[in-house]
Protein backbone atom coordinates (compact mmCIF):
# COMPACT_ATOMS: atom_id res chain seq x y z
CA UNK A 1 0.00 0.00 0.00
CA UNK A 2 2.72 2.57 0.70
CA UNK A 3 3.79 2.17 -3.34
CA UNK A 4 0.26 2.60 -3.85
CA UNK A 5 0.02 6.28 -2.17
CA UNK A 6 3.20 7.26 -3.35
CA UNK A 7 2.09 6.44 -6.97
CA UNK A 8 -1.15 8.85 -6.31
CA UNK A 9 0.69 11.37 -4.51
CA UNK A 10 3.31 11.77 -7.33
CA UNK A 11 -0.12 11.85 -9.68
CA UNK A 12 -2.10 14.26 -7.63
CA UNK A 13 1.52 16.75 -8.02
CA UNK A 14 1.46 15.96 -11.48
CA UNK A 15 -1.91 17.16 -11.91
CA UNK A 16 -1.70 20.16 -9.77
CA UNK A 17 1.19 21.24 -11.34
CA UNK A 18 -0.53 21.25 -15.04
CA UNK A 19 -3.23 22.94 -13.18
CA UNK A 20 -1.43 25.80 -11.92
CA UNK A 21 0.85 25.87 -14.90
CA UNK A 22 -2.37 26.26 -17.37
CA UNK A 23 -3.60 28.88 -14.93
CA UNK A 24 -0.06 30.62 -14.95
CA UNK A 25 0.48 30.20 -18.54
CA UNK A 26 -3.42 32.05 -19.35
CA UNK A 27 -2.64 34.94 -16.95
CA UNK A 28 -0.32 36.54 -18.84
CA UNK A 29 -2.57 36.22 -22.29
CA UNK A 30 -5.64 37.91 -20.44
CA UNK A 31 -3.60 40.64 -18.84
CA UNK A 32 -2.69 42.05 -21.54
CA UNK A 33 -6.09 42.11 -23.50
CA UNK A 34 -5.80 44.11 -26.97
CA UNK A 35 -7.49 47.69 -25.96
CA UNK A 36 -10.84 47.53 -27.91
CA UNK A 37 -12.79 51.21 -28.57
CA UNK A 38 -16.85 50.97 -29.79
CA UNK A 39 -16.81 52.97 -33.04
CA UNK A 40 -19.95 54.40 -35.04
CA UNK A 41 -20.21 55.93 -38.16
CA UNK A 42 -22.88 58.12 -39.83
CA UNK A 43 -22.69 58.62 -43.67
CA UNK A 44 -24.17 62.00 -45.20
CA UNK A 45 -27.58 60.98 -45.58
CA UNK A 46 -27.48 60.09 -41.82
CA UNK A 47 -27.37 56.87 -42.35
CA UNK A 48 -25.99 54.47 -39.35
CA UNK A 49 -23.04 52.46 -40.81
CA UNK A 50 -21.38 51.67 -38.01
CA UNK A 51 -23.32 51.50 -34.81
CA UNK A 52 -20.93 51.20 -31.81
CA UNK A 53 -19.21 47.90 -33.01
CA UNK A 54 -16.05 46.64 -31.07
CA UNK A 55 -12.67 48.17 -32.82
CA UNK A 56 -8.84 46.44 -32.24
CA UNK A 57 -7.26 49.73 -31.12
CA UNK A 58 -3.64 49.22 -32.85
CA UNK A 59 -0.62 52.20 -33.94
CA UNK A 60 -2.15 51.91 -37.60
CA UNK A 61 -0.69 55.02 -38.69
CA UNK A 62 2.96 53.73 -36.81
CA UNK A 63 3.20 57.15 -34.67
CA UNK A 64 4.10 55.41 -31.57
CA UNK A 65 0.46 56.62 -30.51
CA UNK A 66 -3.34 55.32 -29.87
CA UNK A 67 -5.80 57.56 -31.35
CA UNK A 68 -8.28 58.78 -33.04
CA UNK A 69 -6.90 58.20 -36.87
CA UNK A 70 -6.01 54.22 -35.66
CA UNK A 71 -9.41 53.75 -34.59
CA UNK A 72 -10.56 55.17 -38.24
CA UNK A 73 -8.09 53.13 -40.14
CA UNK A 74 -8.97 49.89 -38.33
CA UNK A 75 -12.94 50.82 -38.37
CA UNK A 76 -12.87 50.75 -42.08
CA UNK A 77 -10.45 47.76 -42.82
CA UNK A 78 -12.75 45.79 -40.91
CA UNK A 79 -15.76 46.83 -41.96
CA UNK A 80 -15.82 48.92 -45.02
CA UNK A 81 -15.59 47.19 -48.75
CA UNK A 82 -12.19 47.85 -49.73
CA UNK A 83 -10.96 48.43 -46.56
CA UNK A 84 -9.10 51.64 -45.12
CA UNK A 85 -7.53 52.53 -48.69
CA UNK A 86 -10.53 52.51 -50.78
CA UNK A 87 -13.14 54.34 -47.98
CA UNK A 88 -10.81 57.05 -45.69
CA UNK A 89 -8.20 59.52 -46.40
CA UNK A 90 -7.04 62.57 -43.76
CA UNK A 91 -4.95 65.04 -44.34
CA UNK A 92 -2.65 67.37 -41.87
CA UNK A 93 -3.07 71.12 -41.64
CA UNK A 94 -1.49 73.84 -39.21
CA UNK A 95 -4.57 72.76 -36.81
CA UNK A 96 -4.13 69.16 -36.39
CA UNK A 97 -4.71 66.10 -38.70
CA UNK A 98 -8.38 66.19 -40.46
CA UNK A 99 -10.19 64.06 -42.18
CA UNK A 100 -11.22 63.96 -46.13
CA UNK A 101 -12.63 61.28 -46.58
CA UNK A 102 -15.34 59.14 -44.05
CA UNK A 103 -16.72 55.64 -45.69
CA UNK A 104 -15.95 56.89 -48.93
CA UNK A 105 -17.99 60.16 -49.09
CA UNK A 106 -15.96 62.96 -49.90
CA UNK A 107 -16.77 66.69 -50.14
CA UNK A 108 -18.61 66.45 -46.87
CA UNK A 109 -18.13 68.09 -43.27
CA UNK A 110 -17.00 65.73 -40.74
CA UNK A 111 -17.95 65.67 -37.18
CA UNK A 112 -15.64 63.59 -34.82
CA UNK A 113 -17.09 62.94 -31.00
CA UNK A 114 -15.10 60.93 -28.22
CA UNK A 115 -17.41 60.02 -25.29
CA UNK A 116 -20.12 62.75 -26.91
CA UNK A 117 -17.21 65.53 -26.70
CA UNK A 118 -16.22 67.11 -29.93
CA UNK A 119 -12.58 66.45 -31.09
CA UNK A 120 -10.79 68.51 -33.81
CA UNK A 121 -7.64 66.64 -34.36
CA UNK A 122 -7.82 62.93 -35.78
CA UNK A 123 -4.36 62.46 -33.50
CA UNK A 124 -6.35 63.12 -29.86
CA UNK A 125 -5.69 60.13 -28.09
CA UNK A 126 -8.03 57.16 -27.02
CA UNK A 127 -8.09 54.04 -24.32
CA UNK A 128 -9.37 51.19 -23.81
CA UNK A 129 -13.48 51.36 -23.40
CA UNK A 130 -13.90 54.79 -25.05
CA UNK A 131 -17.27 55.54 -27.65
CA UNK A 132 -15.98 57.08 -30.57
CA UNK A 133 -18.92 58.93 -33.18
CA UNK A 134 -17.58 59.60 -36.93
CA UNK A 135 -20.41 61.41 -39.36
CA UNK A 136 -19.97 63.06 -42.65
CA UNK A 137 -23.00 66.40 -42.71
CA UNK A 138 -23.00 69.17 -45.11
CA UNK A 139 -22.81 72.25 -42.88
CA UNK A 140 -22.25 71.38 -39.02
CA UNK A 141 -23.77 74.34 -37.67
CA UNK A 142 -27.11 73.25 -39.14
CA UNK A 143 -27.25 69.86 -37.17
CA UNK A 144 -27.30 68.83 -33.34
CA UNK A 145 -25.22 66.15 -32.30
CA UNK A 146 -27.13 64.01 -29.37
CA UNK A 147 -26.59 60.88 -27.99
CA UNK A 148 -28.31 58.20 -25.75
CA UNK A 149 -27.24 57.34 -22.08
CA UNK A 150 -26.59 54.01 -23.30
CA UNK A 151 -24.40 52.92 -26.26
CA UNK A 152 -24.69 49.08 -26.10
CA UNK A 153 -26.89 47.27 -24.42
CA UNK A 154 -28.59 43.81 -23.99
CA UNK A 155 -32.44 42.94 -22.97
CA UNK A 156 -33.90 39.54 -23.10
CA UNK A 157 -37.41 38.33 -22.32
CA UNK A 158 -39.67 40.88 -21.36
CA UNK A 159 -37.04 43.15 -20.08
CA UNK A 160 -37.55 46.55 -20.89
CA UNK A 161 -34.75 49.28 -21.90
CA UNK A 162 -34.85 52.89 -20.66
CA UNK A 163 -32.79 55.50 -22.82
CA UNK A 164 -32.75 59.17 -22.43
CA UNK A 165 -31.77 61.06 -25.28
CA UNK A 166 -29.68 64.00 -24.91
CA UNK A 167 -28.44 67.03 -27.32
CA UNK A 168 -25.72 69.68 -27.44
CA UNK A 169 -26.67 73.11 -27.71
CA UNK A 170 -25.05 75.70 -29.55
CA UNK A 171 -23.29 76.73 -26.64
CA UNK A 172 -21.88 73.37 -25.45
CA UNK A 173 -24.69 72.92 -23.01
CA UNK A 174 -26.32 69.47 -22.79
CA UNK A 175 -30.52 69.36 -22.62
CA UNK A 176 -32.64 66.83 -23.03
CA UNK A 177 -34.13 66.25 -26.80
CA UNK A 178 -38.16 66.04 -26.33
CA UNK A 179 -40.45 64.61 -28.58
CA UNK A 180 -38.39 62.84 -30.54
CA UNK A 181 -39.45 60.03 -32.61
CA UNK A 182 -37.45 56.60 -31.90
CA UNK A 183 -36.36 54.44 -34.59
CA UNK A 184 -35.53 51.34 -34.66
CA UNK A 185 -33.15 49.53 -37.55
CA UNK A 186 -34.16 52.86 -39.69
CA UNK A 187 -37.55 52.67 -39.55
CA UNK A 188 -39.43 54.68 -37.10
CA UNK A 189 -42.10 53.22 -34.24
CA UNK A 190 -44.69 55.01 -32.21
CA UNK A 191 -42.24 55.62 -29.42
CA UNK A 192 -41.15 59.03 -28.36
CA UNK A 193 -39.10 60.97 -26.34
CA UNK A 194 -40.50 62.55 -23.11
CA UNK A 195 -40.34 66.21 -21.78
CA UNK A 196 -37.01 64.94 -20.23
CA UNK A 197 -35.49 63.03 -22.80
CA UNK A 198 -36.70 59.48 -21.81
CA UNK A 199 -37.82 56.37 -23.02
CA UNK A 200 -39.16 53.13 -22.49
CA UNK A 201 -38.62 50.47 -25.22
CA UNK A 202 -39.69 46.71 -24.95
CA UNK A 203 -38.63 44.48 -27.93
CA UNK A 204 -40.31 41.40 -29.81
CA UNK A 205 -38.28 38.67 -31.07
CA UNK A 206 -34.76 37.90 -30.73
CA UNK A 207 -31.36 39.36 -32.76
CA UNK A 208 -29.07 42.41 -33.08
CA UNK A 209 -30.85 46.41 -33.70
CA UNK A 210 -29.81 49.63 -33.91
CA UNK A 211 -32.10 52.11 -32.03
CA UNK A 212 -31.64 55.87 -33.32
CA UNK A 213 -34.30 58.88 -33.26
CA UNK A 214 -35.44 61.83 -35.47
CA UNK A 215 -37.13 64.86 -34.64
CA UNK A 216 -39.24 67.06 -36.80
CA UNK A 217 -37.82 70.45 -37.58
CA UNK A 218 -34.07 69.51 -36.05
CA UNK A 219 -31.57 68.17 -38.15
CA UNK A 220 -30.69 65.40 -35.55
CA UNK A 221 -27.09 63.67 -35.63
CA UNK A 222 -28.50 60.15 -35.39
CA UNK A 223 -28.25 58.94 -31.87
CA UNK A 224 -26.68 55.01 -31.56
CA UNK A 225 -27.44 52.36 -29.18
CA UNK A 226 -26.60 48.86 -30.44
CA UNK A 227 -29.24 46.25 -28.77
CA UNK A 228 -28.85 43.06 -28.63
CA UNK A 229 -31.95 40.90 -27.75
CA UNK A 230 -32.32 37.65 -26.45
CA UNK A 231 -35.88 35.36 -25.76
CA UNK A 232 -34.16 34.50 -22.30
CA UNK A 233 -32.65 36.66 -19.92
CA UNK A 234 -28.79 37.99 -20.93
CA UNK A 235 -25.98 37.15 -19.26
CA UNK A 236 -23.99 39.81 -17.69
CA UNK A 237 -21.25 38.58 -19.06
CA UNK A 238 -17.99 41.29 -19.24
CA UNK A 239 -14.23 40.58 -20.62
CA UNK A 240 -12.84 38.92 -17.19
CA UNK A 241 -15.39 35.92 -17.88
CA UNK A 242 -12.31 34.39 -19.46
CA UNK A 243 -10.55 34.28 -16.32
CA UNK A 244 -13.27 33.64 -14.22
CA UNK A 245 -13.83 30.49 -16.34
CA UNK A 246 -9.96 29.69 -15.48
CA UNK A 247 -10.47 30.18 -12.07
CA UNK A 248 -13.47 27.86 -11.81
CA UNK A 249 -11.91 25.27 -13.41
CA UNK A 250 -9.04 25.19 -11.72
CA UNK A 251 -11.23 24.99 -8.44
CA UNK A 252 -13.12 22.36 -9.59
CA UNK A 253 -10.41 20.12 -10.84
CA UNK A 254 -9.07 20.77 -7.52
CA UNK A 255 -11.53 19.60 -5.59
CA UNK A 256 -11.90 16.63 -7.39
CA UNK A 257 -8.33 16.01 -6.89
CA UNK A 258 -8.47 16.35 -3.13
CA UNK A 259 -12.12 14.25 -2.84
CA UNK A 260 -10.04 11.42 -4.15
CA UNK A 261 -7.13 11.85 -2.21
CA UNK A 262 -9.97 11.70 1.09
CA UNK A 263 -11.91 8.69 -0.48
CA UNK A 264 -8.35 6.48 -1.00
CA UNK A 265 -7.30 7.81 1.95
CA UNK A 266 -10.06 6.55 4.25
CA UNK A 267 -10.20 3.25 1.88
CA UNK A 268 -6.82 2.31 1.73
CA UNK A 269 -5.99 3.53 5.93
CA UNK A 270 -2.33 3.42 7.04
Amino acid sequence: MPVKRKSFRSCTAAVVFALLFSFLTALPVLAEEDACVYASIADGDGKTVLAFQEVLLQDADGDGALTVHDALLAAHDARFDGGAAAGFSSEQTENGRIATMLWGQQDCCFGIYVNHLPVDDLLAPLQDGDALYAFACGDPSEVQYCHFDVSRASVGGEETLTLTLTGLAPDGEEQPVADAVIRIDGKDTAFRTDGDGKVTLQFDGSGSCVVSARKDGVALVPPVCAVSVSEEQPFAGDRFAPLRWVLLSVGALAGIVLALRWRIRRTNPL
